[in-house]
């Protein structure tokens, strides 16, 4: 169920976690689907990971592309989802082009788990307005664990670099690396030193900072914004991670970075026709 509480959460944090959101009868069908593709590929028996000799991450692309179209799947991005999408984030003006539910899955065969200094990225850049460009749903298929490949997000992230006009992603992850927070979250450190990052809140220009792994049961989604710095993250738990995600951008933010990059496009011909001598009329 959704709190009272939970737009301020997303306001605040960039993320919230809503126990129990999809119908237990959707969850179950993906599930099963997923667990009947594991088998028939046999790398699970009686619903148990059966390939434990893998000494590296079994191919999931290959795999989720093998799902990217089955109904079950997509079915988890319920209208009970959309509901609650619309709720937290007051509209319904959504791209409908980009929404596309995606299997986002990691088979169990890390052998340790910290936090990542690498691979830390955005979805999305930074809009000259500094609006809320959307969010994104993760919706739990099967139980996530502590230690099983949940994507890991920085809270607050979401909060920093609004005012300084439109950025890249790699703009955005270059200017954040310049804090203390970020610096030390983007470089490599002792495997027990990195799960702090987990326990401890720390700020950077008044924010408040952590890192999230979005764990949870089956049925549950979080929404984060698609401002949030996050991650993908290793699996050293005892299943395979399923968790079924869709961003929702707005009509209107998706107009904003459509026009920004035409403009940058324009500027980058400019410059090329003045570098070959070329006249700009």
């Amino acid at each position: 169920m959704m709190s009272v509480d939970a737009k301020h959460e997303l306001s605040e944090r960039g993320v919230v976690h809503i126990l129990g959101a999809i119908d237990p009868i959707l969850i179950q069908h993906a599930r099963d689907r997923i667990y009947q593709t594991l088998a028939d590929q046999g790398l699970i028996s009686h619903n148990r990971w059966a390939k434990s000799s893998a000494s590296r991450p079994w191919d999931s692309a290959r795999f989720t592309k093998r799902l990217k179209k089955n109904r079950q799947l997509r079915d988890v991005i319920s209208p009970q989802v959309n509901e609650i999408v619309i709720k937290l984030t007051g509209s319904s003006e959504f791209d409908t082009l980009l929404a596309k539910p995606q299997l986002l899955y990691s088979s169990p065969v890390s052998d340790a788990w910290t936090v990542p200094h690498t691979v830390w990225h955005l979805d999305f850049p930074r809009l000259n307005s500094g609006m809320l460009p959307g969010v994104q749903v993760f919706a739990c298929v099967d139980r996530v664990e502590a230690g099983g490949g949940g994507t890991l997000v920085v809270s607050g992230s979401h909060r920093l670099l609004n005012d300084c006009g439109a950025m890249s992603s790699k703009s955005i992850k270059r200017k954040l690396k310049k804090l203390p927070y970020f610096h030390k979250l983007m470089s490599p450190g002792e495997p027990e030193d990195r799960v702090a990052f987990l326990e401890n809140e720390e700020k950077e220009l008044g924010v408040p900072l952590s890192v999230v792994e979005l764990t949870g049961e089956p049925g549950d989604i979080y929404v984060t914004d698609l401002r949030l710095l996050h991650t993908v993250a290793p699996n050293v738990g005892p299943r395979p991670r399923m968790v079924m995600t869709q961003r929702y951008v707005y009509l209107e933010a998706m107009a904003e970075m459509l026009t920004s990059q035409a403009r940058r496009r324009e500027r980058k011909k400019k410059t090329l026709r003045l570098h070959n001598g070329q006249t700009i009329s």
